[in-house]
């Protein structure tokens, strides 16, 4: 009768331990998916910024364009209509950490940000960063089952850690 309760209460442990194996290996999985998405939204911000300064250092009478483009930009801004992109975005990263938002917001802030660099004009890597990676972090909180805010937290540190050459740093947070 003895072996049977020991055998029995190795039989509940395994199941404990798969089940702890499990929603490790799960989580584990799903943190790399994120991870891997803004690593590569962050290869390709900072892609398309570098190609926006080549084409404008290879191409210098494009400066003579830069009020034609500057007026071609005012029209994307207008199309657009929400001005969401305009800026540093500081209301739409706080949201992004209480708010399901659009996968539009990543994408176009990365597309807004590498036309106003292209075009001549000053643009900043960080806060553009910090918008793309926080928005991204909560468009995949729609599909990932973890805190909208948790998501937005991951996407951000793991698309400055992409951009920053720090990987490691990443996984500890």
């Amino acid at each position: 009768m003895k072996k049977f309760r020991v055998k029995h209460g190795m039989i509940r442990l395994n199941e404990k331990l798969r089940g702890f194996i499990y929603k490790g290996l799960k989580w584990f999985l799903l943190g790399s998916a994120v991870g891997f998405l803004s690593g590569s939204a962050a290869t390709l911000f900072m892609v398309l910024l570098d190609k926006a300064t080549q084409i404008r250092i290879a191409h210098p009478t494009l400066i003579i364009g830069l009020p034609v483009a500057g007026i071609i930009l005012v029209l994307l801004f207008n199309l657009e209509e929400s001005y969401r992109y305009v800026g540093l975005g500081i209301k739409v990263i706080q949201d992004s950490f209480s708010e399901l938002l659009s996968w539009k917001d990543p994408l176009f802030k990365m597309l807004f940000t590498s036309l106003t660099v292209a075009s001549g004009f000053k643009g900043g890597e960080f806060i553009p960063l910090v918008f793309i990676g926080s928005t991204l972090g909560s468009v995949l909180s729609q599909f990932i089952p973890a805190p909208n805010g948790l998501l937005a937290e991951v996407g951000f540190s793991s698309v400055f850690a992409a951009t920053s050459n720090t990987p490691k740093s990443a996984e500890g947070f």
